[in-house]
């Protein structure tokens, strides 16, 4: 992927994290307090900033499976 193209992968995979906070009734400071990230490491993965250590604590809290982590987000 060149610079400056949309990663669709990675908004779908942004959108799947807003839905599934809402559903658990989080929002993202309960999200960081929940995983043991800052408020901005989980600020930065929603805007696209993908990072393994966030990505697997926030994907522990969440309840998602590692595949989807793999196919959506990476």
């Amino acid at each position: 992927m060149r610079s400056g193209d949309v990663n669709y992968r990675l908004f779908g995979f942004n959108a799947r994290l807003e839905q599934e906070l809402k559903k658990k009734g989080l929002d993202q400071r309960e999200l960081a307090k929940l995983s043991g990230l800052s408020d901005a490491d989980v600020r930065k993965t929603f805007q696209g900033t993908l990072e393994a250590r966030s990505i697997q604590r926030i994907a522990k809290v969440l309840a998602f499976d590692y595949e989807f982590i793999f196919e959506k987000a990476i």
